[in-house]
């Protein structure tokens, strides 16, 4: 009697909806591929050693595209013509290399905090806020004005949330602030400038409000994004003075932002529709912490 029912138990009865168990198991194959095929992926990644002697080793290996081997296996260094020649492109086989330039950290603002900033649409472009009306000319005068532009965080006491606000200041005084930046630039490349002989610009400049944006912050790990400038070397510059140089400072963030939703309250503050900014001299604390940015790099 309990073999009976033992076998009677064995047999199901056949059922439709038992029959999704057939697709069950041969899923059950089709995850067990992919697990394998991802142990594989794991196997082929490459181990770094990230010892202090190991990254030297790295970075001496590099530069071994730099030299042509003999058949005796005596090395020569190629000529940057040989060497620019030999560049291969990773994804454009059609492009090729024209000049190599030395590359160094960014030693007049290294130090400094920067971040990576992206708007969800082009903040020059037009809409019905008064503000934004004014016709600025040609793209070369809304880069000269876009180049001089600054963020304020923003808050309210109806919003939770604190938003951006985009100020922008008017062609004359973008032109006048670009001739500054210019001239601090060519005093550096000749070796003439020096910090301490700065004085407080106390000159206003008036900055118009141009939108409010939402942000997201999304932290960078060091040296994941770089901003890079190409000028000459400083005449000072041992062997290298006048030198075409690229220099790169790290980005320690990225800011996306996107357009504010207008929600205005009858109890709200009125919008901040113009500032007036002045400049100054760095104080005694961000002096130290640019000088302990400079002594990690070994300046």
């Amino acid at each position: 009697m309990n073999n009976s029912n033992a076998g009677s138990k064995s047999r199901l009865p056949v059922v439709s909806w038992l029959r999704r168990t057939e697709y069950i198991s041969s899923e059950t194959p089709t995850g067990a591929g992919k697990g394998a095929y991802k142990d594989t992926i794991k196997k082929k990644k490459v181990e770094v050693d990230s010892s202090r002697e190991g990254q030297i080793r790295a970075i001496e290996k590099t530069f071994e595209r730099f030299y042509r081997k003999s058949s005796s296996g005596s090395s020569t260094p190629l000529s940057e013509e040989e060497f620019l020649a030999n560049l291969k492109h990773p994804t454009k086989p059609g492009i090729t290399a024209v000049e190599s330039l030395p590359i160094f950290p960014d030693f007049t603002i290294w130090g400094n905090d920067y971040t990576l900033v992206t708007f969800d649409v082009d903040p020059e472009m037009t809409n019905d806020r008064p503000v934004q009306i004014q016709d600025e000319g040609s793209s070369a005068n809304r880069a000269q004005r876009s180049s001089n532009a600054l963020i304020k965080p923003m808050h309210n006491a109806n919003d939770p949330e604190t938003w951006l606000a985009y100020y922008l200041p008017d062609i004359e005084t973008a032109r006048e602030i670009n001739h500054r930046k210019r001239t601090r630039a060519q005093l550096e490349a000749s070796g003439l400038h020096n910090p301490d002989d700065d004085e407080d610009d106390t000159t206003e400049r008036v900055y118009s409000l141009q939108r409010d944006y939402t942000y997201t912050t999304i932290p960078c790990s060091y040296l994941s994004q770089l901003v890079f400038t190409f000028r000459d070397l400083p005449e000072s510059t041992s062997g290298g003075g006048g030198q075409k140089a690229a220099f790169y400072n790290p980005m320690q963030s990225k800011l996306m932002l996107r357009k504010k939703r207008v929600n205005r309250y009858e109890d709200d503050d009125p919008p901040i529709t113009h500032i007036d900014v002045t400049s100054r001299r760095m104080n005694s604390d961000e002096l130290a912490a640019k000088r302990d940015a400079l002594e990690a790099i070994g300046l």
